[in-house]
């Protein structure tokens, strides 16, 4: 048993110390820390050699542009408020090489369930002019009402 022990302190002393040093042609860059937005949604979308992210807290909206070619990142902008009280954003898709955030809002006057697209320009982070209306329909379109 004193022999077992023995063998198995040398196997975990010799694994503990076998990559302390990086090999000569490894290497690796850190960017400069970057403030993190902690929210309830968080979308990460990539294409055509773009980064992006979008972070949904209550009804503010963060969108972050990252460098790809080094690390860091290039841009944050804040929408406070950014859709209506009754809305609910359904999701965040990359389309065509566009970002499109989906976003639906209930009319309850009218009794109406409204779709709105508001895109995102991946070049600079940010929204691309105002949320259009992309469907109305009669009544409930999930859920109960």
């Amino acid at each position: 048993m004193k022999r077992l022990l023995c063998i198995l302190a040398l196997f975990t002393g010799i694994c503990a110390f076998a990559q302390k040093t990086l090999s000569k042609d490894y290497e690796y860059k850190v960017s400069a820390p970057y403030d993190e937005v902690d929210a309830n949604d968080n979308y990460y979308l990539s294409g055509d050699g773009k980064l992006i992210s979008v972070k949904i807290h209550k009804r503010d909206i963060y969108v972050q542009k990252y460098n790809t070619d080094k690390p860091g990142l290039a841009s944050e902008k804040k929408y406070e408020d950014a859709y209506p009280k009754n809305a609910v954003v359904e999701r965040i898709l990359f389309i065509n090489g566009k970002a499109v955030l989906f976003y639906t809002q209930w009319d309850g006057s009218n009794k109406k369930e409204q779709l709105y697209i508001q895109e995102i320009n991946m070049d600079k982070g940010e929204f691309e002019g105002p949320a259009k209306l992309l469907l109305k329909i009669d009544g409930k379109v999930t859920g109960e009402g």
